[in-house]
């Protein structure tokens, strides 16, 4: 992979998990040091990153790979150069370039309504007729679906099939038309629903094939038990009334309910 030849730096702090690939530490150079200076002073000032972990490359040489905190601050397990961490919402980048792949093969089509492809399914049929991928993945749908985005991304109680049912609880939005911006998960949540009924993949499996496979990520997956089998994943943290970071009530699991073992 070429890269620019400016310094380029990657920070990995939070339904993707990423962990850098495991390499030998480069020699630490006067710029190393500095960075890892920078670092420790921005963690101490910000106070509620419990830590990070961390990646600059010049060219293809490594400049600085590092971990930084704390994985998890109940146990104290320290973040180092290959601690995986979940990328939450970045994933919609990852969903949207896969879908964009299978547009490029002429699989589907970004631009035509989704009754045009996605067959038989519980989406209302007014709605179906008038929203395209586009619409899905741009946040301007004009769509709403609490339940599905409840469960996708908050009980981790779903199943195809509850998913694939729940589609009909799809509604118009009373205050965001079709073609206005408003940033939710409702949209991907349906695209990758649709997707999966129609061509077989879940989304998880999708961005494997279509992204994470071509590109050479090997140190990243969808499926979190996958990340926990490799090594250590930071738990997501949450600050306190006094600023204190403690890990969140909310820790992503693997569903209950899945035709596809994770």
């Amino acid at each position: 992979m070429n890269f620019p030849s400016a310094l380029t730096a990657a920070f990995f702090t939070a339904a993707l998990l990423w962990g850098p690939v495991a390499s030998a530490a480069p020699v630490p150079g006067p710029e190393a040091r500095d960075i890892d200076v920078f670092t420790r002073k921005a963690l101490a000032r910000i106070g509620v990153v419990p830590g990070l972990s961390l990646a600059v490359v010049r060219g293809e040489e490594p400049v600085i790979t590092a971990g930084f905190g704390a994985a998890n601050v109940e146990t104290g397990v320290a973040v180092d150069a290959d601690t995986r961490f979940y990328v939450a919402s970045a994933t919609k980048s990852f969903t949207a370039l896969a879908i964009a792949a299978m547009a490029a093969r002429g699989a589907v089509d970004l631009d035509t309504p989704v009754a045009d492809w996605a067959g038989s399914t519980k989406l209302p049929p007014d709605i179906a007729r008038s929203i395209t991928l586009t619409d899905l993945l741009s946040h301007r749908s004009g769509v709403e679906n609490d339940p599905i985005a409840f469960r996708a991304a908050m009980s981790g109680d779903h199943s195809p099939r509850l998913m694939q049912a729940l589609l009909a609880e799809t509604v118009k939005s009373a205050d965001t038309p079709h073609g206005t911006f408003r940033y939710t998960n409702t949209g991907y949540n349906l695209a990758t629903t649709l997707i999966e009924r129609r061509f077989g993949p879940d989304w998880r499996a999708l961005v494997s094939r279509e992204v994470l496979v071509p590109a050479g990520l090997t140190q990243t997956t969808a499926w979190v038990s996958r990340a926990r089998r490799g090594g250590v994943v930071a738990v997501g943290h949450t600050p306190g009334p006094d600023g204190a970071s403690s890990p969140s009530s909310l820790q992503k699991s693997t569903p209950r309910c899945s035709r596809r073992a994770a």
